[in-house]
């Protein structure tokens, strides 16, 4: 009796993993915060728990329908057979959450794999529990009264139901202190290696371009130093820990650190375990507002950073910036370096005769410090990476290079993945790559470039700009307004989200025949390769986590 009820069992435990499986990619892009999970579960509730709905009352609609048919036959075992076909709907239904387009994969690291140890361990134990009391109540049951039976089934039903609870309390109640321990662990590891080896430490920090300014300044200093710069967006205190763990070596000499942050406090707990000798703020912008609440806290979140540079040590501002003049006032004796695009005169370093294509640009770098200046042509696109050279060239000379090397190194810089990066397509279409630009300075000098393109159509490819809070509606509608007088055509992901993207496209009296509206990027990159030919420009502007598609 034993191996029958277990047999009914296990469909349901996977199809419940199923359904688990389906919530992790999300659950990890937040990066196991259950707050932030629960807010997403709020907006999305209607489609996690409709799968969970139709998978649960199906089952009991043919588990009730063979219990009923009791009533003429004694035939126990329709018991059985309808657990089983229950269990089998369940995990048919449940496939049917994969995420055959998920724009972004699940990663399976050690903390992803407990998780699953852990929820997969919870499930067998409660089917064992429901097992138990199945076999108790059956070994009391005659035909009258297996309904009693239906009621252990019914909680099966409600247990998978609540899989997004179970999978929250999993994670917070049985896994917060070990994660604490295990991410403990890995800090006193990393902070030893830190200790131990004493590489130069430059800290990059901002509300955009801090990927950007990291990947340059390694370019730039590759040749003059040993250099590990944290890669790709590894930008927390565990990214951070990850990458000294693995990566860093007693022959780097200098280390980059990119330092992100979602609260106050982030960034001066990365500090703690890789203390800056030298760092820059590079803007201070809307993005994240939705989660830091004001562009106060996002000033006070990213000066954490200069705040932990020692004295002596040197600070990188933009002086374009109007948080600036703010960070300056406060530096206290450490080295201050401004940098400018618009010839801001406080600036020690400028950037004039700038000149862009739509294969890149040239532009003179003067240092009015020693009145040194230096010619430079690279193959990025848009101002504000020039703002990024010009930090980067800072650090650099702090670093002991001179400007003609550093224009010589910047003559085989390339683009960086998904920012503002142009792929020529083998049927002749410019495609730019600004996949990961979310903050409403990006996307106009974005939008910029693509209507510096003169031949062919121009096409963009956006699903909005995304935790911008209050101001979120006001900055997709701006986006509308400027794409509306720079576009031939414009694709938008997602109905709700660019609803106000698509007022400022009308409000501008842009052909509305030539927008569209799709519900996922792989429909976006059908329409756009139907439109788009040879000579056309196609603009992906933004490409949104997971968590933000209206469809999941």
């Amino acid at each position: 009796m034993a191996d029958l009820l277990l047999v009914i069992s296990m469909p349901w435990a996977l199809a419940f993993l199923f359904q688990v499986w389906h919530l992790l990619l999300f659950f990890q892009i937040e990066e196991y915060d259950s707050h932030r999970f629960i807010g997403w579960m709020r907006d999305k509730i209607t489609q996690i728990f409709s799968r969970a709905v139709v998978i649960t009352w199906l089952f009991l609609l043919v588990f009730c329908l063979i219990i009923a048919s009791l009533r003429f036959t004694s035939s126990v075992w329709l018991v059985w057979l309808a657990g089983i076909a229950g269990g089998i709907i369940a995990i048919s239904i449940g496939r049917q959450v994969h995420r055959p387009q998920a724009i972004k994969k699940l990663k399976y690291t050690q903390r992803l794999q407990r998780l699953l140890l852990g929820i997969s361990a919870f499930s067998l134990i409660v089917m064992a529990l429901s097992v138990r009391v199945m076999m108790t109540l059956t070994q009391m049951a005659t035909r009258e009264d297996l309904w009693s039976i239906s009621g252990v089934v019914l909680l099966w039903g409600m247990w998978l139901f609540t899989s997004p609870i179970w999978l929250i309390a999993v994670n917070s109640v049985l896994f917060r202190t070990l994660e604490k321990i295990v991410q403990e662990s890995y800090l006193w590891s990393a902070t030893s290696k830190i200790k131990r080896f004493k590489p130069i430490i430059v800290g990059i920090t901002g509300s955009f371009g801090k990927t950007s300014t990291k990947e340059i300044l390694a370019h730039i200093v590759a040749t003059h130093k040993q250099v590990l710069a944290t890669p790709q967006s590894y930008n927390t205190l565990m990214g951070v820990c990850k990458v000294i763990n693995a990566s860093l070596r007693p022959e780097h000499k200098l280390f980059i650190v990119e330092m992100g942050a979602y609260q106050i406090g982030e960034i001066a707990r990365i500090c703690q375990l890789t203390p800056p000798h030298m760092g820059t703020i590079t803007a201070v912008g809307p993005q994240h507002l939705e989660r830091f609440g004001s562009l106060e806290s996002i000033a006070q979140a990213k000066y954490e950073l200069i705040k932990s540079i020692p004295p002596k040590g040197t600070a990188v501002f933009n002086a374009d910036d109007e948080y600036t003049p703010r960070f300056v006032q406060q530096i206290g004796d450490k080295e201050v370096i401004l940098v400018s695009i618009q010839n801001n005169p406080s600036a020690q370093l400028w950037a004039t005769e700038i000149r862009t294509t739509p294969k890149g640009m040239s532009f003179t770098i003067i240092d009015r410090r020693s009145n040194e200046m230096c010619s430079c042509a690279v193959k990025l696109l848009g101002k504000h990476n020039v703002l990024n050279i010009l930090i980067a060239t800072a650090l650099g000379l702090k670093l002991g290079l001179n400007l003609r090397a550093i224009g010589e190194r910047l003559k085989s810089l390339k683009p960086v993945h998904a920012r503002l990066q142009l792929l020529p397509q083998p049927n002749g279409i410019n495609l730019i790559n600004d996949a990961y630009n979310s903050n409403p300075v990006g996307a106009r000098y974005a939008l910029e470039i693509l209507g510096g393109f003169e031949s062919g159509k121009k096409i963009l490819v956006t699903p909005g700009m995304v935790e911008l809070g209050v101001i979120e509606k006001e900055e997709n509608h701006n986006l509308g307004l400027q794409a509306a007088g720079l576009c031939d055509f414009v694709i938008l992901v997602g109905v709700e989200r660019t609803a106000p993207i698509y007022e400022g496209l009308r409000e501008a009296k842009f052909d509305l025949d030539k927008v569209v509206v799709v519900s996922t990027f792989q429909k976006a990159r059908e329409t756009f390769l139907r439109l788009a030919q040879q000579g056309d420009t196609v603009l992906l502007l933004n490409d949104l986590p997971d968590i933000y598609s209206e469809k999941i």
